[in-house]
């Protein structure tokens, strides 16, 4: 049972590695607090209370919460809520997108106004403020995801003894990319995009975030990608890889052909803003570009809906 005297031993060198791969910040790193099924509530109370956090919404349970305020910043651990068999890696990852959160939030700190649903800024027009809120809702969950992705690549890719130098062990160039290689990934990336869909009123946004970043920032998937690019994936009973461009690896392009321009889109943005030098800084008006863009798969769902309920 992973127990809170664990985590606190891990939390040292996870915070080593982060500071490690990510430059430095002249700002308070978060606090970390814990709490249980039965004290979550007069915890979190109490931390909303201490931080000067803005925002009262519960969240939907989870097992990590960033609680960002005027005060100071605390990452908020519920152990009731942790997977069974949680292991270092995998608690590691879940840490590093709360310490995203907090790297991005601290760099993009003016855009902040368009978190709360319940205090909108009042001095811009409410169909430009609608787009912009739901582009930080996006935006908010795909790069602490990115950064997460980020960190772990460089954690796995670099020698433990001494992290400037390349981890001999991992050679990801060298994998055979046999379909048992690359199956469960793509069913990975399929079944993100399925839930983005499949509620019936707008989309996911927060699923749809988790879909790119990890597509394109966890480096598994990125090596896939490149796999499909370059004629390395192999099919099911065949010794021979396919040709270049022949497996489309995205999945996008399984999706119905309405939302795929709007995908497609997505992606090119996203990939155009992930090769910049400081990727997790952004503004105002990439905001509104991507509510726009995701109010726009809404639009389309609704008209696909209309449209079975009249057939």
């Amino acid at each position: 049972m992973l127990t809170q005297k664990i985590i606190k031993g891990w939390l040292p060198g996870l915070n080593a590695v982060f500071r490690y791969h990510l430059p430095l910040r002249p700002i308070p790193y978060p606090m970390v607090q814990f709490s249980n099924a039965r004290n979550y509530l007069t915890v979190r109370g109490k931390i909303i209370e201490t931080t000067g956090c803005k925002i009262k919404m519960i969240p939907e349970d989870s097992c990590m919460e960033f609680i960002h305020g005027s005060l100071n910043d605390v990452i908020l651990i519920r152990t009731d809520q942790l997977p069974a068999g949680t292991d270092f890696d995998f608690f590691g990852h879940l840490y590093w997108h709360e310490m995203g959160h907090f790297y991005a939030n601290n760099a993009n700190d003016a855009l902040e106004k368009y978190n709360d649903p319940d205090n909108p800024p009042l001095e811009e027009p409410k169909e430009t403020v609608k787009y912009k809120q739901r582009g930080y809702w996006f935006w908010d969950e795909f790069i602490a995801e990115a950064l997460a992705n980020y960190v772990d690549y460089k954690f796995r890719s670099s020698n433990p003894e001494n992290p400037s130098e390349p981890n001999p062990s991992y050679q990801p160039e060298k994998i055979d990319w046999k379909v048992e290689s690359w199956e469960n990934l793509v069913n990975w990336l399929m079944d993100l995009l399925e839930q983005t869909f499949w509620t019936y009123e707008d989309i996911d946004e927060y699923i749809l975030a988790h879909y790119f970043a990890t597509l394109l920032m966890n480096d598994k998937y990125k090596e896939y990608v490149n796999a499909a690019r370059e004629g390395k994936l192999k099919i099911y009973g065949k010794d021979t890889p396919e040709a270049p461009g022949t497996i489309e690896p995205t999945c996008i392009s399984d999706q119905d052909e309405e939302f795929q321009p709007i995908l497609w889109e997505m992606k090119a943005m996203l990939e155009r803003q992930l090769k910049k030098r400081e990727f997790w800084k952004t503004d105002e008006a990439m905001l509104e570009k991507l509510g726009r863009l995701i109010y726009g798969l809404d639009e389309l769902k609704a008209e696909m809906i209309r449209r079975e309920e009249d057939y």
